[in-house]
């Protein structure tokens, strides 16, 4: 835990498997289409967005990681994102997000998904909101009885402090008011946002801060260079990155992300 480097701005994290619509929550958070939504988008990104005008009181950036579920992919390409993924989280984040589709869970999906999840530190947890997709699955249920149904997905909204709201990026863009609009539970995961970063500050651990100096340090080689500030950063940050994936060589894509999850 720590103080947040900027408190006009939302930084938030999404997590979440391929398919689940970690693309298009990216999208309805933002208001804008940002993201590339289609399904059979290799599940290997990580992308991030900053929208230029205040959405619900301030500027929100959203970082997209690669499929959360989906890291024994250990090609070069997936290493790479995920450290894209971490570069953009320095030096602090909001919030984490993690984004699962309302759908009856079988065993086995539930085990990898608690296999995952069981490595994560406890301290993340204090940070985290879980935002369910595909609403109009729950078939006039509220999220509370769906989740009474799923005791093990209770179990990890209980984990986040019972932070948990529900969108549907398709059926529900046009209501403007009501539970099965997604402006209302957008409106709403922000102000849960807020509530836990007033409680538990911003999330950062000893990586981001290393990887935060690094992005200084190359800013502060190009001192001599007439660039805009916005320009140092991003040429600063992709110098971070390259040279973070020639130290990562022989390092796995789950490690890198269990790295960016402060797993314990």
């Amino acid at each position: 835990m720590g103080s947040c480097a900027s408190l006009p701005e939302r930084r938030i994290v999404l997590l979440g498997s391929k398919g689940d619509g970690k693309s298009s929550s990216g999208n309805t958070i933002l208001g804008e289409k940002v993201f590339t939504t289609k399904a059979s988008d290799n599940s290997v990104k990580a992308q991030s967005a900053r929208r230029k005008k205040r959405r619900y009181g301030s500027k929100i950036t959203i970082i997209e990681t690669p499929g959360f579920f989906d890291t024994n992919n250990n090609d070069k390409e997936m290493k790479s994102e995920i450290i894209k993924a971490l570069v953009e989280c320095a030096p602090d984040v909001d919030a984490f997000v993690i984004v699962l589709k309302v759908r009856e869970y079988t065993s086995q999906e539930i085990g990898v998904l608690q296999k995952h999840l069981n490595k994560i530190n406890k301290n993340v947890f204090d940070h985290t909101v879980i935002l369910f997709t595909f609403g109009k699955h729950l078939k006039g249920k509220t999220i509370e009885e769906f989740l009474k149904a799923n005791s093990q997905l209770q179990k990890l909204v209980d984990k986040c402090g019972g932070r948990c709201h529900v969108i549907d990026n398709k059926h529900w863009k046009r209501r403007k008011r009501g539970n099965k609009s997604n402006r209302v539970q957008v409106k709403n995961l922000m102000e849960t946002i807020d509530k836990m970063r007033n409680k538990n500050g911003c999330f950062t651990n000893e990586l981001f801060q290393k990887v935060e100096e690094q992005i200084q340090e190359e800013i502060g080689k190009m001192n001599g260079e007439n660039l805009p500030e916005k320009e140092k950063q991003e040429k600063a940050k992709k110098n971070v990155q390259n040279t973070m994936l020639e130290q990562a060589e022989g390092v796995t894509a789950e490690t890198l992300m269990d790295a960016l999850l402060n797993a314990a």
